[in-house]
């Protein structure tokens, strides 16, 4: 009874095995050679392109001299995850122990790759040609769009525009060669890779924007750890705003940059047309009279004098400063109000 029924089993597996459409010319044959493995693993990731699946490393063979002599690529769907992981893994790959594979062995004399065994069958459905550009192997962050995506990043471009943009560019979604999972997977790269350096390029930013324009000023501040902690600064738009526009001027602290924990500061002026006009800005690590006491000094050593009155609703609930305590000391002020 056990022989009939591993026979019936075998026969059932078989019938539930897919073997992919493609042409004889793309397929690989026992026997086929290539000059290298970067050649091998391009034809059978073509291979699987073309019939519907994707394609992964898997074995590496090594020589008694540790020479590489045979390699095998496998389906995506080979092996079988534990149900614990099942759980965890939110990607769609889901193994289902998928046996087709392509193996290569190394001829030591001339340095040629062979087929030496191919397995076509799968024991999974295959991806309809229509779909084929959504598997993972199948789709690239170019350098050319890498680019992009790191200049519409600078101008906030979200990603779903980002997209817009690559369908029509392209010519339609399945001829972008990504989804919006794998730009926002090279975003989230973007951001590690600057993680611990954005206050060091803002500082060379400031730097090769005062080389270039010597009324750009800013001043900072780094703790025991060379942190930021302080940091101002003023183009020579503000500058020059300021001397026309500076006799009353607004400031709030009420925008928290929560990533890193400063406050950002900006001073706003009102010009002649009732229109806001920027007149420098600054961060500092929190609402306290000593932190407020170090922007206005810089802000004042930067503008040369301080302002007639000031509107705020930070440090009170609103304010408004007259001439005569202004001109005395901007100082003495941000004590008082603390």
């Amino acid at each position: 009874m056990v022989a009939p029924m591993l026979l019936m089993k075998k026969i059932s597996q078989l019938d539930n095995l897919v073997v992919p459409i493609v042409d004889e010319h793309l397929k690989p044959k026992i026997g086929m050679t290539f000059g290298n493995l970067e050649e091998a693993e391009k034809f059978y990731r073509n291979y699987g392109k073309v019939g519907g699946f994707d394609i992964r490393n898997s074995t590496t063979n090594y020589g008694k001299d540790r020479e590489l002599i045979g390699k095998s690529f496998v389906c995506s769907k080979e092996g079988v995850l534990k149900s614990k992981s099942l759980e965890i893994r939110r990607c769609g790959t889901i193994r289902t122990n998928c046996k087709a594979l392509i193996r290569l062995k190394l001829d030591k004399n001339n340095g040629i790759w062979s087929v030496y065994k191919f397995v076509e069958e799968h024991n999974h459905t295959i991806t309809s040609p229509s779909r084929t550009h959504f598997l993972r192997g199948n789709r690239e962050v170019t350098s050319v769009k890498k680019t992009l995506i790191k200049q519409f990043g600078e101008v906030n471009i979200p990603t779903n525009k980002q997209m817009a943009f690559f369908e029509n560019s392209s010519g339609g979604f399945h001829r972008i060669g990504c989804i919006k999972t794998d730009v926002r997977n090279y975003e989230r790269d973007l951001r590690e890779e600057r993680r611990g350096h954005d206050a060091q390029m803002m500082l060379d930013h400031f730097k090769s924007e005062q080389e270039k324009n010597l009324s750009f000023h800013y001043v900072y501040e780094v703790d025991e750890e060379k942190r930021l902690t302080h940091c101002f600064w003023v183009d020579g738009i503000a500058r020059m705003n300021y001397q026309h526009f500076g006799d009353v001027v607004s400031f709030d602290a009420t925008h928290n940059t929560n990533q890193y924990g400063l406050v950002f500061v900006p001073f706003v002026g009102v010009n002649h047309h009732c229109q806001s006009v920027f007149l420098g800005c600054g961060f500092i690590p929190n609402e306290e009279a000593k932190s407020f006491v170090w922007l206005f000094n810089k802000w004042n050593e930067a503008m040369g004098r301080p302002p007639s009155g000031m509107i705020t609703n930070g440090l009170v609930e609103i304010v408004f400063v007259c001439a005569p305590l202004f001109k005395s000391s901007v100082i003495p002020l941000i004590q008082r109000l603390a």
